[in-house]
């Protein structure tokens, strides 16, 4: 069968550079690393790297040599030579030769070098590699600065390759050695495997000498700390002239001149925090639109839109828009408006009715005289209004859209200038140049006998209508008062406080120790009870946690250890101004529904990431950005069944509104840890959304080569050594026989995807493809090895009422079971 091509070929790597790119490493990454490279994801190292796979150590290398390249004085031919030898450096991993059970020395000749490039289709990338066959096996041999074994060089009348040998030797050497050596350095201060690297390119110069220098944060917030990441490397890079080469989770390894003394002031690090802070609100002001919220009570615009700077002009055009979408007859709305109101009429009708006044005696809930007048005058406007039915709304989207425009206003001066209900609305009397009619005197208290948040606004929005205003005359008052308004308008940044946590939680190895006290933050943890910050604990102010801060399907209100015992008042939570923050990234950055529930894969690089990896991913995502759909659906049954029919994988995806992997608003918020969320189908119960989680976990993990963590929560749980390969938060009852242990390593990983490709494979030979019935069976795997027997045949009966096809199918399935058996270590009881 022909392999098939998936759309998300193109997703992670696929034109995942532009023309800003250097020509090579753009033609690589489209020709090699998209194609036949991917077949290196599936050989999974040992030793020093293991549980890395070899497509990932390849795509490290090739990307910190071209980082590395203009430092390194090369030409396109060398670099072609290089990119080469190293796409097939690890020829003793490669399974083509696993059968030949040889040395590497023995491997390592012209004619398996050959076969190697051949098979990643190498000419697409180098068409005269042929030509320089001898140099790529000389750079395959002398790759590992353990294991010498290319003596042949020692013959110094030896000389069969293409390039000058003494500049292949002397420089291209060392190279391709540095490129091997750095992915054994999996942690950001280690030492060890940066000085080999260092040797290795400090011995191509005489006039240079390079080091080691990196920034640290020292605790993970998710897209706020990539962005941090981000903005710092930039600094360094262009202020400082430091060359950021390795991407750890909690830092940047930079390559510097050891001569060169590097400094950073107090002054430039708040220069860094305030660029963070513009770059944030940039980003948070381009997607204001996402603070402006329809609700029963009114569509509300969040004071953050003020506080970012957005005009009111486009606020409004916000406004504008989610009036325009509404459509009130065909929902009934007009209906049942109507009917309000006039319960609301009635209402009023009748408890002035029951009022009785005394005349005499002016206590406290009495009538005056005066009163007595205004109650008979208000008894007869009712009734007149009752009568004639003009409270009545029309069948008409256009007079209601009127009327929940000037609602909006009344809300948007209710919940941001005034306090006043009557003295708002008289305001909006006077803009509006109320009453449209001279001889309508009594126009403030007809108005005044509708509620008013929710009812005034369509009844003047009636008035307006029938007087022959449109929305767009109405439309431009409102703009030129709000306009006004909001100039009258002090607002202060309430992401400022971050500038003060970029100096506090940020560290450069390349400055002395800056004094840092935590007794700030155990004070306020101690004393301030109930008040303190319900997610973090830190020393930062705190404010109640509000809805809108948040993704939607996240709940503010909960149990937190931060609340009085025995309180009768809602529990909501407190959070501080940093956590507000980075909960607002969330928020603006993923799509996210109230009726899905929301996981994230946290991708961690079993050693670094680089610039060049990270950028890939970013360009891609951004390929598929699209404002109708912004969520990427991974087709898992197409996955599974082409990776049994090929032993490749590929990642076939759609395109949808919710529910899959919603893609960034913004491509920085995948940065030192790709996070990837994942929002479930709303009508799975809890355990399928786990299974539906884990499977994405697994492809992407698997993919990639990386490890990953699988959790709720937006902010990876731990520190890059805290983990193993693969760990589960959350991991069902029902899937304990299949998942043992949350932290799972390389091994045991690969056994959980194995045995989810074989479990798949009985759902597709049975025909059973519902996500309950994957359930039953991972379930069965808690129990005797018999279990998983009896629910594949019990399965099959409920599917196939005829006995010749029943036994077919038996028999069909008895291979993958018996593989999932095996994987247990139990016997299996059927021979397939």
């Amino acid at each position: 069968m022909a392999k098939q091509k998936s759309e998300t070929e193109e997703l992670l790597f696929s034109l995942a550079y532009g023309f800003d790119a250097d020509d090579l490493f753009r033609t690589y990454i489209e020709e090699i690393v998209n194609g036949k490279l991917r077949e290196y994801q599936e050989i999974i190292q040992w030793g020093a790297k293991a549980g890395q796979s070899l497509y990932l150590h390849v795509l490290n290398g090739i990307c910190v040599l071209d980082r590395l390249r203009p430092i390194l004085n090369l030409d396109d031919i060398e670099v072609q030579v290089l990119f080469s030898a190293y796409s097939v450096h690890d020829l003793n991993k490669l399974s083509q030769f696993q059968d030949e059970k040889r040395s590497f020395n023995y491997l390592a000749n012209a004619k398996n070098v050959s076969a190697a490039l051949k098979n990643l289709e190498i000419e697409r990338f180098f068409p005269e590699w042929q030509d320089y066959v001898k140099d790529i096996e000389v750079l395959v041999r002398a790759h590992s600065r353990y294991h010498n074994t290319y003596d042949e060089t020692l013959d110094l009348n030896y000389d069969p390759y293409s390039l000058e040998k003494d500049r292949l030797l002397e420089h291209l050497v060392p190279i391709i050695r540095a490129m091997d050596v750095i992915d054994l350095s999996k942690m950001l201060e280690e030492r060890a495997k940066k000085q080999d690297f260092l040797k290795e390119i400090n011995s191509l110069f005489d006039d240079v000498k390079y080091r080691f220098v990196y920034h640290k944060v020292s605790e993970q917030r998710g897209v706020f700390t990539n962005l941090i990441h981000n903005e710092i490397a930039r600094y360094l890079e262009t202020e400082k002239d430091l060359l950021p080469l390795l991407y750890y989770p909690d830092g940047v390894a930079y390559l510097v001149d050891q001569d060169r003394a590097v400094h950073i002031t107090t002054d430039e690090i708040r220069t860094v925090g305030n660029a963070i802070v513009h770059n944030i609100e940039a980003k948070t002001r381009g997607k204001f639109s996402k603070f402006i919220k329809g609700r029963p009570a009114g569509i509300q615009v969040d004071e953050r839109c003020f506080v970012l700077g957005v005009p009111f002009a486009e606020i409004w055009n916000e406004v504008r828009n989610i009036i325009s979408e509404r459509k009130y007859v065909a929902n009934g709305k007009v209906d049942d408006m109507n009917a309000d109101f006039r319960r609301r009429l009635e209402g009023i009708r009748d408890e002035l009715g029951e009022l009785k006044p005394n005349v005499d005696e002016h206590q406290e809930g009495q009538l005056s005289l005066f009163n007595l007048e205004e109650i008979v005058e208000r008894r007869t406007l009712l009734e007149e209004t009752l009568n004639a039915e003009t409270y009545l709304l029309p069948p008409d989207d256009d007079t209601i859209r009127l009327g929940e425009l000037v609602r909006t206003y009344y809300v948007f001066l209710k919940d941001h200038f005034f306090t006043n209900a009557e003295d708002i609305w008289k305001r909006i009397y006077g803009l509006l140049e109320l009453p449209l009619n001279t001889e309508d005197t009594v126009y403030q208290e007809r108005y005044e006998l509708f509620e008013a948040r929710r009812g005034r606004g369509y009844i003047v929005g009636l008035d307006l209508y029938n007087a022959g205003l449109g929305f767009n005359e109405i439309y431009e008052l409102i703009v030129q008062d709000g306009t006004q308004l909001l100039r009258t308008l002090e607002t202060k940044s309430e992401f400022g406080v971050l500038v003060d946590y970029v100096h506090k939680y940020i560290d450069f190895d390349f400055i002395d120790d800056r004094e840092k006290s935590f007794n700030e933050n155990l004070k306020r943890y101690v004393e301030d009870n109930h008040v303190q910050c319900s997610t973090c604990g830190s020393e930062f102010d705190t404010a109640l946690w509000m809805t809108s801060d948040v993704s939607a399907n996240i709940k503010v209100q909960q149990f937190s250890n931060r609340l009085q015992g025995g309180s009768s008042g809602e529990p909501k939570r407190r959070v501080c101004s940093v956590c507000r923050a980075q909960y607002m990234l969330d928020k603006i950055c993923y799509n996210a529904t109230r009726s899905t529930s929301t996981f994230f894969i946290h991708l961690y690089p079993p050693s670094f990431f680089t610039d060049g990896l990270i950028k890939a991913f970013r360009k891609a995502y951004n390929k598929f950005r699209d404002p109708d759909f912004p969520s990427v659906y991974i087709k898992t049954y197409d996955a599974f069944r082409i990776y049994r029919e090929t032993a490749h994988l590929v990642l076939p995806i759609s395109k949808t509104k919710n529910n899959g992997n919603p893609i960034p608003e913004f491509s920085e918020a995948l940065g030192n840890i790709l996070t990837i969320p994942v929002n479930t189908p709303g009508q799975n119960n809890h355990t399928e959304n786990i299974l539906f989680a884990i499977k994405n976990a697994l492809l992407y993990q698997r993919f990639l080569g990386c490890r990953a963590v699988l959790t709720d929560s937006s902010i990876p749980l731990f520190s890059p050594d805290e983990f193993s390969h693969f760990f589960i938060d959350h991991i069902p009852a029902a899937f304990r026989g299949w998942l043992p242990k949350n932290d799972l390593d390389s091994n045991m990983t690969k056994q959980v995807f194995d045995q989810l490709i074989n479990l798949h494979n009985i759902q597709v030979k049975i025909g059973s493809f519902e996500t309950d019935d994957l359930v039953r069976l991972i379930r069965s795997l808690n129990y005797d090895p018999l279990e998983l027997y009896y629910v594949t045949h019990k399965m099959i009966k409920r599917e196939h009422a005829d006995e010749q096809k029943q036994f077919t199918i038996v028999r069909n399935t008895a291979e993958p079971i018996a593989n999932i058996v095996a994987m247990k270590g139990e016997k299996p009881i059927m021979i397939h």
